[in-house]
């Protein structure tokens, strides 16, 4: 009560949310680096440092002597100790009890004081200019339809003003950090690498990209959710503005596929120099991280679309029971797929040798990007349909 009377309840709610995601990762980042650290904390030193907290004046050493004196059937310190642990932590409970009730009341009574005044709106004095930012914006963007570039635009600076969605991000981040300070104290081995047949080889640079595209999926999802679902109940305002169903969902397309040309690459780049990959191998890696990602981003935003919810009170109610499990099918038989055609590909080239190689090789590219763009045609327009049929 006494933080929402200087902080937004909502955006209390929103600080409180993010603040859990942190405990959540540290407590997985701990679990990950425990080996490492009970190596050096253990010994007779740590456990002088957690005998120090041991306070007589301490309410926690009153719990703790409480506990003793009952497992040693001592009836005089369990009464004492038990006694002031009890009350203090009763005193603490009713007085905060009454202070909460206290601060509500008087919240009330200031919004009731309050709720005559009236906030003149500001007059704009004249055209407003556009900014840096988003004249690079534009620039970046200009293959997109203006209109799609608007839904990209909004949905980016709703994207930032939400901290639920920061809190989406902070797992991938954190994961990502993990593989990176990996890579930096365990680079992997390339002696075993350099010895595998050349099919084989191939293989292992198509599993080396898993993790990046793991992290370009998660932060794929946290940047554009569900899709429409995430429009809410103020999708009437997109309903009736002046543009198509199919040029809506395409620019989601766009903020949901930002990551894997973005964060894609970069990580790809310090998996060449730090994790040993062959420079050779960045390329093709690339291509099956931007090939993968459209098609994911295509199945997931469409399905969203066709069946979106919009009357969801929780973010977390936004994807729809049908959307979740054709998701659930499709995404993986897809990429199955596609990673079939391009290591197939590469397999049977590197299997036949001599000039057939290269030949197999970009014909299992060739198909693998028909399939994608098949894909990616068909969902988006699967979802202009199902955005189409919504009705107000």
């Amino acid at each position: 009560m006494g933080v929402v009377r200087v902080v937004p309840a909502r955006r209390a709610r929103e600080i409180v949310g993010v603040l859990g995601g942190l405990i959540g990762v540290l407590f997985y980042i701990v679990s990950q680096f425990a080996g490492e650290v009970g190596e050096e904390i253990e010994g007779a030193a740590s456990l002088n440092v957690l005998l120090s907290s041991n306070f007589p004046l301490l309410p926690s050493a009153w719990a703790g002597r409480t506990l003793i004196a009952a497992g040693e059937g001592q009836l005089v310190p369990l009464l004492l100790f038990g006694g002031l642990f009890v009350g203090i932590s009763l005193a603490t409970f009713v007085g905060c009890l009454l202070l909460a009730e206290r601060l509500y009341y008087d919240g009330w009574s200031n919004l009731s004081g309050e709720a005559g005044r009236k906030k003149r709106p500001e007059v704009a004095s004249g055209p407003r200019e556009e900014s840096r930012s988003e004249r690079t914006f534009e620039q970046v963007f200009q293959i997109l339809p203006a209109d799609a570039r608007a839904i990209l635009y909004k949905d980016m600076r709703l994207f930032f003003r939400d901290l639920r969605n920061l809190q989406q991000v902070i797992f991938p981040l954190a994961l990502a950090g993990i593989w990176i300070f990996r890579l930096f104290t365990d680079p992997p081995e390339t002696e075993l690498a350099n010895e595998l047949p050349a099919w084989a080889d191939s293989i292992n640079s198509l599993a080396g990209v898993g993790i990046v595209f793991y992290i370009c999926v998660a932060l794929s999802s946290a940047m554009a959710g569900s899709g429409i679902s995430r429009e809410g109940k103020g999708f009437w305002i997109l309903k009736l503005a002046p543009i198509s169903p199919l040029r809506m969902l395409l620019g989601k397309f766009a903020l949901a596929y930002l990551p894997y040309p973005v964060i894609g690459p970069l990580f790809l780049l310090l998996l060449t120099l730090i994790g040993g990959t062959p420079p050779a191998d960045l390329l093709p890696q690339l291509g099956v991280i931007l090939i993968a990602g459209a098609g994911s981003v295509a199945i997931t935003l469409g399905l969203g679309a066709a069946f979106p919810r919009l009357d969801w009170e929780n973010p977390q109610q936004q994807q729809t029971f049908r959307s979740g499990c054709l998701s659930a099918i499709l995404l993986p038989l897809y990429l199955g797929l596609v990673l079939l055609l391009i290591g197939g590909g590469g397999i049977l080239g590197a299997l036949v040798g001599g000039a057939a190689t290269l030949g197999f090789t970009l014909i299992g590219w060739v198909l693998a990007i028909a399939f994608t763009f098949a894909v990616c045609a068909g969902m988006l327009t699967l979802g202009a349909r199902g955005v189409a049929g919504i009705e107000l």
